[in-house]
């Protein structure tokens, strides 16, 4: 983790602690609340990025601060605890988009990014907390990026692919399977196929018109 990345980490800490201290944290999180209670932020954090414990209890948690950041009391303490509790997954979509980004870039895109995701999202539709505001903010980032992008490389390729199978090493054998069966129309196949590209989309990153790009996917 980059010193930049932790002094960030860090500051919504303080923040985070900041408001605690104006007994907001207690309001979020009465004694009675479960699993049992949090006395502090610090508490609630090593809970909720703890491997053990029921996974069901956590995201309990994440849906309640997820509807404080969506009302109107608590909103600021909410939306900075919901950022922490997801920082661990946040560290990875940042290691994923370095490629795409300078670093100090990156790291304000996603702090902004996840913020504007907390505060837009809709509670009621979301079941999964975490996996769905971490999915989010991934996808409308790459979007963004993808825009500036001339060209869908195959490292971009094999990293839109890790996100929808099991391991990196299964979106490789994807990449030389359709290549091998397509030849160089492999890339388009699974940019299409396999990892949710428009056939429009797919052709202009690949220096295809639409047109283009169609009729070979229908050959194909």
């Amino acid at each position: 983790m980059s010193s930049n990345w932790s002094a960030l980490y860090a500051r919504l800490v303080r923040s985070v602690n900041r408001h605690s201290r104006m007994m907001a944290f207690s309001e979020l999180f009465p004694a009675e609340h479960p699993p049992s209670g949090f006395r502090d932020p610090a508490r609630m954090l090593d809970w909720l990025h703890g491997r053990c414990g029921d996974r069901d209890a956590r995201n309990a948690v994440l849906s309640r601060l997820l509807g404080y950041a969506s009302g109107r009391a608590h909103t600021d303490l909410a939306v900075e605890l919901l950022i922490l509790a997801l920082w661990p997954g946040l560290s990875v979509i940042r290691r994923r988009l370095l490629p795409f980004r300078e670093t100090a870039v990156l790291e304000a895109d996603l702090l902004a990014q996840v913020t504007v995701t907390i505060r837009q999202a809709h509670p009621s539709r979301i079941i999964s907390v975490a996996a769905t505001l971490l999915r989010n903010v991934e996808r409308d980032l790459r979007r963004a990026y993808r825009k500036e992008v001339p060209g869908l490389t195959r490292a971009e390729l094999a990293t839109e692919l890790t996100l929808r199978v099991a391991t990196p090493d299964d979106a490789e054998a994807i990449l030389k399977a359709a290549q091998a069966e397509f030849g160089a129309d492999g890339v388009l196949v699974v940019a299409v196929h396999v990892a949710g590209f428009s056939q429009k989309d797919a052709g202009a990153r690949l220096g295809l018109s639409h047109d283009a790009a169609r009729k070979r996917c229908q050959r194909l």
